[in-house]
């Protein structure tokens, strides 16, 4: 069963929804319960990661837009930029014998990222953007940039989510 908890300022844990709370009556009182967590992804986050690639791609010189054609390819190739990707070995369509590298960037889903990998992700996003992008903007202005495309307070969203709340 998956259960759902907040971590209350006290650190201790509340159940999140009527199901988990259920499955926590029926155990008694010290019962030694183990659990493999995970930190659920956070949806502001994700939609902070889109309003960048837009940001980025919206704003970015001709070369790039030629080059990437549409965001979901420059998404793609900043995947792969940043090392998000697999690599397996393909025949070469013009050397027969010869095998190169191709990459196919990986999901960044919420089931198959967590958040504190979204987190550190998101980071190397941003330091791929400014080295190959826009190398005259610092980290902390191209998050202002965004944090104003999100809206007014765009980032207090972004953070923890608050008690009640469920992920996707």
């Amino acid at each position: 069963m998956k259960t759902r908890w907040t971590k209350a300022s006290n650190d201790t844990l509340i159940a999140e929804d009527e199901e988990t709370r259920e499955w926590l009556a029926k155990r008694p009182r010290d019962a030694l319960i183990q659990a493999e967590t995970k930190e659920l992804r956070n949806p502001g986050h994700h939609r902070k990661f889109f309003a960048l690639v837009n940001l980025v791609f919206e704003n970015a010189p001709e070369s790039v837009v030629t080059n990437y054609q549409t965001t979901e390819l420059f998404l793609a190739a900043l995947k792969i930029s940043v090392g998000h990707c697999d690599v397996v070995w393909a025949r070469s369509p013009q050397h027969r014998n010869q095998y190169v590298p191709c990459h196919i960037p990986k999901s960044i889903s919420f089931a198959k990222m967590d958040q504190h990998e979204f987190e550190q992700f998101y980071d190397r996003c941003c330091d791929v953007i400014i080295r190959d992008f826009w190398p005259d903007m610092d980290k902390a202005t191209l998050k202002a940039e965004v944090a104003e495309m999100c809206g007014a307070g765009g980032l207090s969203e972004i953070g923890r989510m608050p008690t009640g709340h469920s992920s996707p």
